[in-house]
């Protein structure tokens, strides 16, 4: 995700006209011993320490402990110089409040980052700018974006089987349709034509595998209203029939019916 540069200036507002929006701020829960803390030395600490910052609209992006400091001492009509960030951009806003809150100050609780992580690859950002904008270790954001990676990785690979299970696309057809190389679609086919094997080696399992990830994919093409396991005869080698009522393979009429699962030698 490409975020543009903004401009900032600064300027005095009323600590009443500051805004908490708890969706975009980095702190999952204020700390009010540090309110207490920061409101027996605000003078100081608004003196020396750095700007509380705030969108165009007023929205808080960081120094929420300064602020509430700054009220409770001073009360609701007190003015205090804050740093406006020129926009109203919530993928800014929020990447900027996680950013400074790693910087300065209390610092994050580890759930407090990780949640903040999440969030910022959720909308859109990379594991690379997650990394740079937030100062954290790539150990820590590789460990708290692993769950969201690896269903994106088994969504991708189902999207590519049941393509390929579809007769009419070929590997390449279904590396432009998915966003990723010929070689990525090869490599997912010859796991898929492995656990073919597998299957037929251990059909009496009721724990393997292969039944539950092609049945998976099957229903989705069904429910998608396409025609699955319509290849050239020819190319077939082997095939399994899977009960797709509750997924055995003895072809249980009163569940549904079954299917045949056809594989091949070489996929095309």
């Amino acid at each position: 995700m490409n975020i543009e540069p903004v401009k900032k200036s600064i300027k005095k507002v009323k600590v009443t006209d500051i805004v908490f929006d708890t969706e975009i701020y980095a702190r999952m829960n204020p700390i009010q011993a540090l309110i207490v803390e920061y409101a027996e030395n605000i003078d100081s600490i608004l003196e020396s320490g750095p700007k509380i910052q705030v969108a165009a609209d007023m929205r808080l992006i960081d120094g929420y402990h300064r602020w509430k400091g700054a009220q409770t001492a001073k009360g609701d009509d007190f003015e205090i110089d804050v740093m406006v960030h020129d926009t109203i951009n919530v993928d800014y806003i929020e990447l900027t409040s996680y950013a400074a809150n790693t910087k300065h100050g209390k610092r994050n609780s580890k759930k407090e980052n990780k949640r903040n992580i999440q969030r910022l690859y959720r909308r859109g950002y990379d594991i690379n700018q997650i990394q740079e904008n937030l100062g954290l270790s790539r150990a820590m954001v590789n460990a708290a974006t692993k769950a969201d990676r690896d269903q994106e990785k088994q969504d991708r690979d189902d999207k590519i089987i049941s393509m390929y299970l579809q007769a009419w696309n070929t590997q390449r057809s279904i590396a432009d349709e998915v966003g990723v190389t010929k070689k990525v679609v090869e490599s997912v086919l010859e796991k898929l034509a492995l656990l073919a094997t597998n299957s037929e080696k251990s059909q009496n399992s009721k724990k393997e595998p292969f039944k539950k990830y092609l049945y998976r994919t099957w229903k989705q093409s069904s429910q998608d209203g396409l025609r699955p396991f319509q290849r050239p005869r020819a190319l077939i080698i082997g095939a399994i029939n899977i009960c797709y009522g509750h997924n055995c393979q003895k072809g249980c009429a009163n569940q549904g019916g079954w299917m045949r699962l056809e594989y091949y030698n070489k996929p095309s």
